[in-house]
Formats: structure tokens, C-alpha cells, sequence
């Protein structure tokens, strides 16, 4: 009872002193931009006027039509001679171990000049030991893939960050990811610096439902997701200005380096997403085209299709050697259980349903520190009811009158795996 007094106490002296201006937030000590090894192969090819393909891996602060949309058309617009091609890989509420994992189907095979990376809001309250792991195994995927694509880290701010940032630190995922980025010698870029700036000086609101509030701009409607026309125009001007210096500091003409030893060991390097039509048994399960299921409409843009058990003894089964193991799948109002077996043995069964799930979406999970050998696993769809309408969060009316609220199917679209999948499939 005393810790939660205690830290009801702190959020409530954090409010107050910055209603009163008293905590002066410790932006300026905090660095906006970070060049390090800049840009040199994306700024000679700009200006050559190549055809040049960007990259955006992230979740759904990438995902919205903000700082992206804008990001790309002031491209287009500083460099007109040259052709942009945009790679849209952000899903929203992932973070950047499912990001390692999916980097080859979602990135890497449309071949990016330049990748952006924005992880740092989905990943806060993540080991830094697995945010280590998955941000060197993207840069690593990446820089083996072809050694002269160039990389920036982008961080985002949310209203916890706000209060880690009043005290002059920076918050934990984005210390951990500067720690890779100083390792690779990666440019970066901090929207937050901005916004807090702004909050301190009365110029801006964090949250309110409304895009104006007493004469202010709002940065957003809830902490974390900026209004395209507020929060997000502001995270524009941010990147037109560090982009900009990066570049005027990027090295004239491109410098080939050396690849540094890893950062730590049992980074994600060896990660794939692998679709289940790629296995070789396909028996007791429905396959459904997403793009033709007005429901997926949300995740039709990177997953091509999702699986449905007909059977009540199907199961996904496969064996793989390696660390970690899991799926990327379909959250939603008809969605249910899944229980994972391991070397035959039960280890969990996962509730595939959350607060969010009165709409469908794509997430997933992970089994991790597993030992590097062959498993043998099976992930079993649970179609047994439980009560979706007690979920801490739910919409219940919203999920009540939605007509798949009464199925608990479970809809895989892709096997992840540290490691090699040697065998398997989709059975009954």
C-alpha cells in the first residue's frame, strides 16, 4: 500500500510542478540529432538523382499519416531530379524484436537505399538486454544484406517520457538504443526534444481530445500518438532540420567500413518470418486471401493470408534449431486461444484477445532463451469460450455488437524463428 502511495505521490508532484513551471524539463541538455557516420551513400545517390528506396520499420507512430507522409514529400521536394520509392514496413503496437524477425519479408527484399527505424515508444518496459538483441540484429540483417544501405534511428516521445525526461535522463529504450547506434556509428534523431521543449514553455498541451485547448496547439489525444496536424507537423520540422544536418556533416562521396564485432551475443541475425504455405502439410485449416476480407482490412498491406483450424485436433507443428520461436497473428473480436507445446511439453496457453481486440490487427509472440537445439513444437488453437467482456480495457458495447465476438478461432500468418526450421507444417 505504501508503494502505490508513493507513486501516486510522484505522478502527482510530476503534474504539479509542470503546471507550475517549476520542473524545468532538461531537454536542452539532451541532444535532438546524433550525426556519427551520417549518410554518405543516401547523399551521393540524392545527388546523382538515382532512383532511391526508403524505408519505415516501426509501429503505429510510423504508421499514421504523419511524419512518414510528410518525411517522404519533403524528399521529393528537396531532391526533385531523383525518384523515391517508399517502403511502408510499420505495424502498429510491435516492436523491434517482431521488427528483426520480419525485416527480410518486409524490408530487405525491396531492396531499401535508406531505413528509418522507430521502436522506442513500443519498446519502454522491455529488457534492455532484448532491445540489444533485436535493434544490432536489425542493423547487422541489414548491413549483411548490402553494406551500403544507410540507416537512422528515429525516437518518438510519449507522456512517461515526459516525466524520465523532466529529471534530465533520457528513457531506458532510447538509452539502449543510442548504445547500439554509438556502436555502428548510426545518426539518430530525437523528436521528443522538441515537444518537451515546447510543453515546458506553455506553447503546447501533451493530451486532450481536442487538437486545440485554451488558445494551445495539443500534441495528441492520448500520450502517444501525435495529431497529424499538431504532434506530427511538429516531429516534421524536427526531421527536416536534423536530416538536413546530417547530411551537411555526411561524408562527401561514401567511405566503405568495416562491419564492428557484435554488440553482445544471441543478437537476432538468423531471424525469420516464414508464411505457413511455405511448409509442406496444409491439412485441417482454411487458408483466407486477407486483401479479400473486408474485416483485415486494417492488415492487408504486408500479410497476404491467415489460417483458420477446421478441424478440432488441428494443430501448427513444425520442428526448428535455434533460441526463440513464435507467430505473428490476428487479433480481433473472433479471436481466441492457443496452447503452445514445446518438446511435447505444455509451456503456456495464450490468450490471442486484449483490450484492443474490438477491431482486427496483426501482432504476435515469442518464445525466447530457448537452448540451441531441435525442438519439436506445437501451437494448438483453444476454441474453449471464456468471458471476452471482463477484459480490463474492453469496449463492451462495441464488442457486442460485433458478430464475430462469439467465435474464439485463432488465425495464424506466419511461423518466427531464431533459427532453422527443418520440418513441419499445418496438420490435423
Amino acid at each position: 500500500m505504501i508503494k502505490a502511495v508513493t507513486h501516486l505521490a510522484y505522478h502527482t508532484l510530476i503534474v504539479f510542478l509542470l503546471m507550475t513551471g517549476t520542473l524545468q524539463l532538461h531537454a536542452q541538455n539532451q541532444p535532438e540529432v546524433s550525426v556519427r557516420g551520417g549518410l554518405p551513400w543516401f547523399a551521393a545517390k540524392a545527388l546523382k538523382g538515382d532512383t532511391l528506396r526508403v524505408a519505415y520499420l516501426g509501429g503505429s507512430i510510423t504508421e499514421q499519416p504523419g511524419w512518414r507522409v510528410y518525411s517522404l514529400k519533403w524528399l521529393r521536394e528537396q531532391y526533385p531530379a531523383t525518384i523515391f520509392i517508399e517502403i511502408n514496413a510499420a505495424i502498429g503496437g510491435t516492436g523491434s524484436d517482431f521488427g528483426a524477425f520480419r525485416l527480410g519479408k518486409h524490408v530487405l527484399e525491396f531492396k531499401p537505399d535508406l531505413l528509418f527505424v522507430e521502436f522506442a515508444v513500443n519498446d519502454d518496459g522491455k529488457q534492455p538486454s532484448g532491445i540489444e538483441r533485436s535493434m544490432e540484429g536489425i542493423v547487422r540483417q541489414s548491413k549483411n544484406f548490402n553494406s551500403q544501405m544507410d540507416i537512422c534511428l528515429i525516437y518518438t516521445i510519449k507522456q512517461d517520457f515526459m516525466e524520465v525526461m523532466g529529471f534530465g535522463k533520457q528513457p531506458e529504450s532510447i538509452r539502449v538504443m543510442e548504445q547500439v547506434a554509438k556502436h555502428y556509428n548510426l545518426p539518430s534523431i530525437n523528436f521528443g526534444v522538441e515537444v518537451a521543449r515546447q510543453v515546458n514553455q506553455g506553447q503546447l498541451i501533451m493530451t486532450s481530445k481536442e487538437r486545440n485547448q485554451d488558445g494551445k496547439r495539443v500534441f495528441s489525444p492520448d500520450g502517444v500518438h501525435p495529431y497529424p496536424e499538431t504532434g506530427h507537423r511538429i516531429y516534421h520540422q524536427v526531421f527536416e532540420r536534423s536530416f538536413s544536418t546530417i547530411l551537411a556533416n555526411s561524408t562527401q562521396g561514401p567511405v566503405a567500413a568495416a562491419m564492428p564485432p557484435a554488440y553482445r551475443e544471441g543478437s537476432y541475425l538468423k531471424v525469420m518470418l516464414v508464411y505457413p504455405a511455405e511448409l509442406p502439410i496444409l491439412e485441417g485449416w482454411n487458408r483466407t486471401a486477407i486483401a479479400s476480407d473486408p474485416r483485415f482490412n486494417r492488415v492487408n498491406r504486408l500479410i497476404e493470408h491467415t489460417y483458420r483450424a477446421e478441424t478440432p485436433c488441428a494443430s501448427l507443428a513444425f520442428q526448428f534449431r535455434g533460441t526463440a520461436v513464435g507467430v505473428c497473428d490476428l487479433l480481433g473480436p473472433g479471436s481466441g486461444r492457443v496452447v503452445v507445446d514445446i518438446d511435447g511439453v505444455v509451456t503456456d496457453t495464450l490468450r490471442r484477445f486484449d483490450a484492443y481486440s474490438t477491431y482486427w490487427r496483426l501482432n504476435y509472440f515469442l518464445i525466447e532463451n530457448l537452448e540451441d537445439t531441435l525442438h519439436t513444437v506445437k501451437f494448438i488453437p483453444l476454441e474453449q469460450p471464456f468471458d471476452k467482456m471482463t477484459i480490463p480495457g474492453i469496449d463492451a458495447k462495441k464488442l457486442m455488437n460485433n458478430p464475430d465476438s462469439g467465435s474464439y478461432k485463432w488465425y495464424p500468418c506466419g511461423i518466427l524463428v531464431n533459427g532453422t526450421i527443418t520440418g513441419g507444417g499445418m496438420t490435423t
